[in-house]
């Protein structure tokens, strides 16, 4: 049984989750971020990561370089192409960061939770050069004959 004000803890097959008090149900999703804000210096700063979970107003991101408490950040996540004739999808989101955390598992990274002002479902090409090594699409072997008569 769960008590008040206690989280629930992540479903490990991407399921659907919902915490007492939270409207938006999360997804335990592990996706690909880059995201970028202004740092307390005004230079723009970028990280990368991955998600921990999200919803539709809202995500949490692992990454080893974190913006800080209140930053506004704009978020890039990278969703998995279903098949070869789909675009690649992206979530664009802007945000705020609620909270900043130190993860107990692993002490190189720290995670981060963004509340979204904005969001939105992109099928744009992105520059190749722009994506993150592990954000970019494996190459698709071509279809034998075989494959397409059978």
């Amino acid at each position: 049984m769960q008590r008040r004000g206690e989280k629930s803890h992540l479903p490990a097959d991407g399921t659907a989750f919902a915490d007492k008090g939270r409207r938006l149900r999360r997804y335990a999703l592990q996706l690909p971020v880059i995201f970028s804000w202004k740092g307390r210096d005004g230079w723009l700063r970028q990280g990368q990561g991955h998600t921990r979970d999200l919803s539709s107003g809202s995500e949490f991101v692992v990454s080893s370089s974190p913006p800080v408490k209140d930053a506004f950040v704009h978020l890039e996540i990278f969703l998995p192409r279903v098949t070869a004739a789909l675009r690649e999808l992206r979530i664009l989101a802007d945000g705020a960061v609620t909270r900043v955390e130190d993860l107990e598992h692993d002490p190189t990274h720290r995670g981060f939770a963004v509340v979204n002002y904005k969001s939105t479902l992109s099928d744009r090409p992105v520059p190749i050069c722009l994506r993150p090594d592990w954000a970019r699409p494996a190459r698709i072997p071509p279809r034998r004959q075989e494959d397409v008569s059978a």
